[in-house]
């Protein structure tokens, strides 16, 4: 299962790289690591700046991911997460 993630456009640098000064993005980061969400940019090397936002994160095998899009959500620097269906039935 993989979740869809939107970070606000100030903080897609920071999550890029992994690092932050900046406390909520940093918070953000250490959060997700310690669910074992790793966030990738869902459309790596674009120049959009409205792409640029979004990622993607793989649910770790036995973790909810209702469970861990909530935990991305409460930190401000998250517009959305959300679980993304299956694209094909098993």
């Amino acid at each position: 299962m993989q979740l869809e993630i939107q970070v606000g456009a100030d903080a897609v640098a920071d999550v890029i790289a992994g690092v932050s000064s900046h406390p909520e993005t940093k918070s953000l980061i250490e959060a997700a690591r310690k669910a074992g969400l790793t966030l990738h940019p869902r459309h790596p090397g674009t120049r959009d700046p409205a792409l640029r936002t979004w990622f993607y994160a793989d649910v770790p095998p036995g973790r909810d991911a209702d469970v861990c899009a909530a935990l991305l959500r409460a930190h401000p620097p998250i517009s959305a997460a959300f679980s993304k269906p299956p694209e094909a039935l098993p």
